[in-house]
């Protein structure tokens, strides 16, 4: 496995993109969405893994701050990484939230999946309007700290969405607590690292 550690860095803005630790929710396979689910044990192990793979890191990228989404699972991974790399943390971000899923959260994902298998759920956000106010996000971010390298801890779904069409390719799911890579200069958005892998390494995931 590629490590972030191993990536070459270029000008411009990075950001380490990090979906929260495991929850109860995400251990029984339940669709979690805007449902306040807070970490488990074992999310707060992996919170703190990815903490240190980002403290091995932290001289190349030199990690200045760590936002999050307002929602508890995200806000207590990244307080964790926030503390080991003895940065601060920033106001919560609402636009980081996962998407709202509707009436299928608290639902099993296969369950869901076969009752609408299109992934367009009752009273759910449609996937295009995660997509635009996540990108609103980081690129307000990326305006503010210009040339910065900042820690986003967020959600699977809306790192999946973000990531996948930032990259122009349908990228795999994005696993709990671990680090992508999302860099910016005059050539634009470039995915570098989805789930530790290093894309231009290993070659792009279809």
């Amino acid at each position: 496995m590629v490590t972030v550690v191993e990536v070459e860095a270029i000008q411009g803005s990075h950001f380490a993109l990090i979906r929260h630790g495991e929850t109860d929710w995400n251990k029984r396979g339940l669709i979690q969405g805007v449902t306040d689910v807070p970490l488990n044990e074992t999310g707060l192990a992996q919170a703190m893994s990815a903490a240190e793979r980002l403290m091995a890191d932290h001289s190349h990228f030199a990690w200045s701050a760590v936002v999050t989404s307002a929602l508890v699972r995200a806000r207590v991974t990244g307080q964790v990484i926030a503390d080991i790399l003895d940065i601060p943390m920033l106001e919560p971000m609402t636009q980081f939230a996962e998407r709202n899923y509707g009436t299928m959260e608290g639902v099993e994902i296969t369950r869901a999946r076969e009752l609408h298998p299109t992934g367009e759920y009752p009273e759910s956000e449609h996937n295009d309007q995660v997509f635009e106010r996540s990108r609103a996000a980081i690129e307000s971010l990326r305006e503010t700290h210009p040339g910065g390298s900042l820690i986003i801890v967020s959600h699977g779904g809306l790192l999946h969405t973000l990531l996948s069409r930032l990259h122009g390719t349908r990228l795999p799911p994005i696993q709990n607590a671990t680090v992508n890579v999302l860099e910016y200069s005059d050539d634009g958005w470039v995915v570098r690292v989805v789930n530790n892998d290093d894309l231009f390494t290993q070659g792009a995931p279809q």
